[in-house]
């Protein structure tokens, strides 16, 4: 898989912030359930959560299906 230069960029620029901070570890994954993606129909997005053990956590969107 070719990386685009954003892609190359971002991928330095988090090299560097773990080098300088220790990541800290995944404490849990919050994705929707198949059921809950399909009721109501079909879903061409949803949201997830990443959820760190210090605490913190972060929120994604996600594109489902073809692009």
């Amino acid at each position: 898989m070719t990386m685009t230069p954003i892609s190359q960029a971002l991928i330095s620029q988090l090299e560097a912030i773990a080098a300088v901070f220790e990541p800290v570890p995944i404490a849990g994954l919050h994705i929707p359930r198949e059921k809950e993606l399909a009721a109501g129909g079909k879903r061409d997005a949803a949201f997830c959560a990443i959820e760190l053990q210090d605490g913190g956590f972060g929120l994604s969107y996600l594109m489902l299906g073809a692009a």
